[in-house]
């Protein structure tokens, strides 16, 4: 009876066994191509016509370092597919590929500006409808066909997934771009209103990131250059670390570089019942003296420290106040500023139309620093100053006595 028992448990489990793993449409990792970056452009055609996708797809053993082998391999595949839809087009690229094409290792989205210029909605719903997709993908904007980056290989990686993803790594020390966000806090963000991504460029033969593109109702309507971005990710919060140059006091051909670290950050905003609404922002930041090599000034005088601190926040008050005018003469609030006014003021938000009230909105910029370092040197190592530079270690988080 027992062995009867055990034969039937056994012959259950049997039968069970090919249920027990769960992913029926499992396939082996030998016969998949993972995606990393998916480029979309428009084929040459009429107005409105296809899809055109990039894929970017990695040659494992080209990657592999195989040492003695003097072969040279390609370390990726870049592959083409046309289609009246995006999903068609991805779906169509396995005829193809003599594996199937995966997107769940996807890291990058680019998007040209043809594409983005006429709605990016196509786009954002297929990579976040899609259950094989990487909803944690970045998403960005060329200047010129998408697939191009793609065909490129960029300086110090073999793929342009791991260069994007290098490039996006140095925003908190570079905020000279739109910071990089996810497709899906892309996609939050433009049903919200407006939105900015990173927009790449290509300066003497190599990939950048300069600037952002500025998304309204889900249409790419206008781009920001370095500097306006830099001054936008002022006022959004997003800027850690950057350099400012301000002029020598007493040498006109002088300069002072300081490393600017952000500190602080507030946004208050006042009504007048006769008057638009006014946003006061307060910017707080700290900084070290990295180059003074044509200013012959002591930084460790309290006196000429704060000159140079008072100059710097005007130079940042002048950088943020641009980018806040830049918003209004584009009309679009990518600033979240009407978020600010929607919660602290709902009924009075439903009684404007603040896309028309924005750009008559005032903006106060009020920006504090202060020098906590000088470096190395007391003073300038400029020949002929009057006194000879002084040698000795001022921390670069340390106060200096005057």
């Amino acid at each position: 009876m027992r062995s009867k028992r055990l034969f039937m448990h056994f012959t259950i489990l049997a039968a069970l066994s090919p249920l027990l793993g769960g992913c029926w449409d499992y396939v082996d990792i030998e016969n998949r191509a993972p995606v990393m970056t998916l480029a979309v452009d428009f084929t040459q055609g009429p107005p409105g016509g296809q899809f055109l996708t990039t894929l970017e797809i990695p040659v494992a053993r080209a990657l592999a370092e195989v040492q003695g082998s003097a072969q040279q391999e390609e370390p990726k595949v870049v592959i083409e597919q046309a289609g009246t839809t995006l999903g068609q087009a991805l779906t169509l690229v396995n005829q193809k590929l003599a594996r199937r094409a995966v997107f769940q290792q996807m890291t990058a989205i680019l998007v040209s500006d043809d594409v983005a210029r006429k709605g990016i909605a196509a786009v954002a719903d297929h990579a976040l409808r899609h259950p094989g997709f990487n909803p944690a993908a970045w998403i960005y904007v060329t200047d010129r066909p998408a697939g191009a980056f793609l065909k490129a290989t960029p300086q110090f990686q073999p793929l342009t997934a791991l260069y994007l993803s290098d490039l996006a790594k140095q925003f908190p020390i570079a905020p000279y771009m739109a910071r990089p966000k996810e497709i899906h806090t892309f996609k939050v963000q433009l049903q919200e209103g407006a939105t900015l991504a990173p927009r790449l460029t290509v300066d003497e033969g190599e990939i950048r990131m300069n600037g952002a593109a500025v998304f309204s109702e889900g249409r790419l309507v206008g781009v920001l250059d370095r500097e306006l971005a830099r001054g936008t990710n002022w006022l959004l919060g997003d800027l850690k670390l950057t350099e400012i140059a301000v002029p020598c006091p007493n040498q006109p051909q002088g300069r002072v570089t300081l490393l600017v670290r952000h500190a602080g950050r507030s946004v208050d905003l006042s009504l007048d019942t006769q008057s638009a609404p006014k946003f006061r922002f307060a910017l707080a930041a700290t900084a070290n003296i990295i180059d003074m090599n044509l200013c012959p000034i002591a930084p460790s005088q309290a006196g000429t420290r704060q000159a140079l601190a008072d100059t710097a926040a005007g130079e940042i008050e002048k950088m943020v106040l641009a980018a806040f005018e830049k918003a209004q003469e584009m009309q679009v609030d990518y600033l979240r500023l009407g978020e600010l006014l929607r919660y602290t003021h709902p009924v009075l938000w439903k009684e404007i139309e603040w896309v028309k009230l924005f750009p008559a909105v005032e903006a106060q910029i009020e920006a504090r620093l202060s020098i906590l370092g000088t470096g190395r040197l007391d003073q300038s190592t400029l020949p002929g100053s009057d006194q000879e530079p002084v040698a000795g270690f001022i921390g670069m988080t340390d106060e200096v006595d005057a």
